[in-house]
């Protein structure tokens, strides 16, 4: 039986058993505002699942999601509802 080990969407790193990750999820019209906006949350296998979700390896990979989302927000993306 294969295992998937979740990978960091920014940098690329495998999640070990000790790390503090992340889930991000961005959204580029809130609210039809045309605002970005940026969420972060603990690490839950649940919400790692959930489409849209940003799999983040620290805060320094946060920082580059959150620069790179502000930076491209004419770029369409997903908007995803999520409960915490």
């Amino acid at each position: 039986m294969l295992i998937k080990v979740p990978k960091c969407d920014v940098c690329g790193k495998l999640k070990g058993v000790g790390n503090r990750w992340m889930i991000g999820f961005v959204s580029q019209r809130v609210q039809g505002l045309g605002k970005c906006r940026v969420a972060l949350f603990d690490w839950s296998d649940t919400l790692s699942r959930k489409r849209g979700a940003k799999h983040l390896c620290g805060e320094g990979c946060f920082s580059t999601l959150a620069s790179r989302a502000l930076e491209h927000r004419t770029r369409r993306m997903p908007i995803v509802e999520v409960e915490p």
